[in-house]
């Protein structure tokens, strides 16, 4: 939900928005051992400088009183916490952002 609220917030307040609408788009594709889901937004991007913060605790990019930093790191520990990884996908042209998580499927994450 942090990732689709994130998408949400970026494409609604960007100049790249299609005919003025925010997209974001959640997929999923799966193969025998792994879960991969993304959330992508046609925002303004994460620049080159603030892709390396973008998982640090209470780094944002909002406003003052619109976040707290914490939701992409709970993100990331959520995720490695089951095994998974979650990636910044780079973009050529700096319009949006996609963030790609993959989560193994065995038997315990099954249950």
């Amino acid at each position: 939900m942090n990732l689709l609220s994130n998408g949400i917030d970026a494409a609604e307040q960007s100049q790249y928005s299609l005919h003025g609408q925010a997209l974001v788009n959640i997929g999923f594709q799966s193969d025998a051992s792994t879960l991969h889901i993304w959330v992508e937004d046609n925002g303004p991007g994460i620049p080159d400088d603030l892709r390396d913060k973008i998982f640090a605790p209470f780094f944002t990019t909002k406003p003052s009183g619109k976040g707290t930093g914490l939701g992409m790191p709970i993100i990331a520990k959520i995720v490695e916490e089951h095994d998974g990884r979650i990636e910044l996908r780079p973009f050529a042209q700096q319009t949006g952002a996609r963030f790609d998580m993959y989560l193994p499927l065995n038997e315990e994450s099954l249950l």
